[in-house]
């Protein structure tokens, strides 16, 4: 499937250094029905343009929750957010260092983080 270029513009703008479907869909109007297909479509995609890692995590209640690790600022080029026409490196950065939604849970940041994948931090 074609990744939708909402679904990948609102995943990379999602405040903080990751992504989830409830993020986006809490995040933005355009995007409260997202699938969970449209998210995994749209994060592969970005995963592909090496903007950041899909990734699955457990949650508490034994459910796979996909999660996407968006890199740091310094690790991306303005031209390659600007080909892909997503949002600029200065509005990647300012969203990338703002608070993570509650959508994504305390007990999944800390498990983001025991496993090595964002910097605790970043996630405060």
């Amino acid at each position: 499937m074609i990744p939708d270029h909402n679904s990948m513009k609102g995943i990379m703008m999602t405040k903080g250094p990751v992504s989830t479907r409830s993020a986006c869909k809490n995040g933005f109007q355009y995007l409260r029905h997202i699938t969970k297909v449209q998210f995994l479509d749209a994060a592969e995609a970005l995963h592909a343009a090496q903007l950041g890692t899909l990734i699955s995590v457990k949650s508490d209640h034994g459910q796979a929750i996909s999660v996407f690790v968006k890199k740091l600022p310094s690790e991306i080029s303005e031209d390659k957010l600007a080909e892909l026409q997503l949002c600029t490196l200065e509005q990647y950065r300012q969203r990338f260092y703002m608070h993570s939604p509650q959508s994504v849970s305390l007990s999944l940041r800390m498990k983001l983080v025991s496993l090595g994948y964002v910097e605790e931090s970043l996630l405060k």
